[in-house]
């Protein structure tokens, strides 16, 4: 996982679940980091806003170890943070904006299923932080991120070849990157225009 995520995740070998929840508060720059103890299996560190970082921790795992791993990481935090600090304010979606875009998505699905050979069993349209689609290949349900409203057409048909693409390969495998290649060859110029926005796909 790359630095320019905004989540980092440690796995760590599963231990019995203690019944322990400590909260302790540090900061780091201008940024203050809320350290919780709690049954959680891994160390999970977010940066949830401008001026907050919130680290999970499981209970065998002594604090200063944790403290070390978010430390390593300060500069990546202060990074997050300046970026989400410089976002522009959010702008709540009117219901005919909403409606407009599950038009759109309708059809660009109804566009795309047909040249790909690929169909969902539901679209669902929701505002997510951290992806711009999403794909259970199980159910075949797919659900689109409400943001890309205020996006280009091109990102939409983007984040659509790619999610359909997963209902044949759910990881990103080289045979995933053929079908959105195959479907979508403009797919590399596109994400790098929308991995310099958040959410990142």
């Amino acid at each position: 996982m790359s630095w320019a995520d905004s989540e980092i995740f440690v796995n760590l070998q599963s231990m019995p679940s203690r019944n322990i929840y400590e909260i302790t508060e540090e900061r780091i720059g201008s940024v203050t980091v809320r350290y919780l103890c709690k049954d959680v299996k891994r160390i999970s560190l977010r940066v949830k806003t401008a001026s907050l970082a919130q680290v999970s921790y499981p209970p065998y795992v002594l604090f200063e170890e944790v403290r070390s791993f978010v430390h390593s990481h300060s500069e990546w935090i202060l990074r997050q943070a300046e970026t989400m600090r410089d976002a522009p304010p959010f702008h709540p979606y009117s219901p005919e904006e909403v409606e407009r875009f599950r038009q759109l998505v309708i059809s660009r699905f109804d566009h795309w299923m047909p040249l790909m050979n690929l169909y969902h069993s539901h679209v669902s349209i929701s505002l997510m932080k951290t992806r711009w689609g999403s794909c259970n290949k199980s159910s075949r349900r797919i659900s689109i991120n409400l943001e890309l409203a205020r996006h280009p057409l091109s990102h939409l048909d983007y984040v659509i070849v790619h999610e359909l693409a997963h209902l044949r390969e759910a990881n990103h495998s080289p045979r995933f990157w053929s079908i959105v290649e195959t479907f979508y060859p403009r797919w590399r110029e596109i994400r790098a225009e929308m991995r310099k926005q958040t959410p990142r796909s």
